[in-house]
């Protein structure tokens, strides 16, 4: 019986596509293939701590849904921590991760996209940007129907802030500033952040986030205000006076961020546990989301310390309770990898 049937049934069947292949890490050689082949150049600007970069990972860039979107462009991730990712933070002032930054092949920023949240409506917008979508046009088109809205200054004000237009972005941020309410501590927020992450000015920042804290300490973004407080002073190299920051508030939230920033400063694994432990124990059984990532962060401490037993243990936790969260699982597969290791 002949297979020649079955072989052109097989090659008029669709192929799933795979996933894109990213340059990782090397935001040089990404820009020089682009200029090369004479083609955009997409870069997530990522951190391993990141969780809704993880997600973005696990649910857009990383799938074959990516490929058709990424078809004909060079596609590169930048680790926030690394050198070569710090260089593109301040080439292009980014301010929050996740960041995709659509360039030309000459390194020109077309536009970008801050953060994720849904599939769909990350893809639409990459695609738009792709197709020569003016991202910074729209975003001021936006902010000139509704002037007053924080929001729609915030979101224009972050993008000439990326484009090195400090002055204008400070002008639009002014009315904001000198109010004592909400509106006036997301404006505070965005400076600061723009202050340590792309100036590297961190004693600026350290003094804007210490008074930002005590003006807005009765709004909705004070607990934020207070962790980025605790994070310039960790830049100073003033951990504990970045700790005293968590302790002053004697609340489950401030036992958490402390469990938190603990960890992301790398701090000594018997350090970090005892906080982790207090932690757990303030917060409420019923904070699900909350319990998962201190047991999180327990793994986290534990691989570190080459404690895999320990930190296979903990992730189980911390996925049985959230386990639709991408960054957890990211890590259980990470443990796999490094346990196998001799």
């Amino acid at each position: 019986m002949s297979r020649l049937p079955l072989l052109l049934a097989l090659l008029a069947s669709p192929v799933a596509a795979a996933p894109p292949s990213w340059i990782v890490d090397d935001f040089p050689r990404a820009l020089s293939e682009a200029r090369t082949r004479q083609q955009k150049l997409v870069v997530d600007v990522m951190a391993d701590w990141c969780e809704p970069c993880h997600q973005l990972s696990a649910d857009v860039l990383d799938t074959d849904a990516a490929t058709p979107v990424l078809q004909g462009v060079v596609a590169a991730k930048v680790d926030f921590d690394s050198q070569r990712g710090q260089d593109v933070v301040r080439r292009y002032g980014v301010l929050g991760l996740p960041t995709t930054l659509v360039l030309s092949s000459s390194g020109d920023e077309l536009g970008r996209i801050e953060g994720f949240e849904k599939r769909d409506e990350y893809v639409e917008a990459l695609k738009a940007l792709l197709a020569g979508g003016d991202d910074l046009a729209s975003t001021r088109a936006a902010w000139e129907k509704q002037k007053t809205n924080v929001d729609r200054t915030l979101a224009y004000a972050t993008r000439l802030l990326g484009r090195g237009e400090s002055a204008r972005a400070k002008e639009l941020l002014a009315p904001f500033l000198a109010k004592d309410d909400g509106d006036g501590a997301k404006a505070s927020r965005l400076l600061g952040r723009w202050l340590l992450r792309v100036q590297g000015d961190a004693a600026a920042a350290e003094a804007h986030f210490r008074a930002a804290s005590q003006r807005y300490a009765k709004t909705a973004s004070a607990r934020g205000l207070r962790y980025w407080h605790a994070k310039a002073l960790a830049k100073l190299g003033r951990i504990d006076e970045g700790v005293a920051v968590f302790t002053a508030t004697q609340t489950p939230e401030a036992a958490s961020d402390l469990a938190d920033f603990l960890v992301g400063e790398k701090q000594s694994p018997t350090r970090c546990m005892t906080a982790i432990v207090d932690a757990l124990k303030r917060t409420p059984q019923t904070a699900t989301a909350d319990h998962a990532w201190l047991r999180y962060l327990a793994a986290e401490t534990a691989r570190r310390n080459r404690d895999y037993v320990s930190a296979k243990r903990e992730i189980k936790k911390a996925i049985a309770l959230d386990p639709k969260r991408a960054i957890f699982t990211h890590l259980s597969e990470r443990l796999d990898r490094e346990w196998a290791k001799p």
